[in-house]
């Protein structure tokens, strides 16, 4: 990927997460991100990849360690919905109970 085209791409994943937390629909707190499951859908690939975008977030806006991880749980019910660790989104758990 192209120097430029990096920069472009950090900036739309900090701009889409700033606004998921504006509107309330993301929530983070320490290690763990609270969403609407809704935001999921169905799809691996796409639930993998927000899980990506929100390590990208920790990153580079929270300053977070190479490495750092997380946990994707639903803000509703505080269920887990996803585990990022060691450099590699989990979601086993969730594609098998949701």
């Amino acid at each position: 990927m192209q120097p430029q085209k990096k920069i472009d791409h950090a900036y739309k994943i900090i701009t889409g997460i700033n606004t998921l937390l504006e509107k309330k629909a993301m929530e983070i707190k320490g290690s763990s991100v609270y969403i609407f499951r809704e935001l999921l859908g169905k799809d691996e690939k796409q639930h993998k990849a927000l899980m990506n975008n929100i390590y990208m977030y920790y990153r580079l806006k929270l300053k977070k360690e190479e490495g750092y991880s997380f946990y994707l749980m639903n803000i509703e019910t505080k269920e887990m919905l996803g585990v990022f660790k060691n450099g590699q989104p989990n979601i086993e758990s969730f594609l098998n109970n949701g």
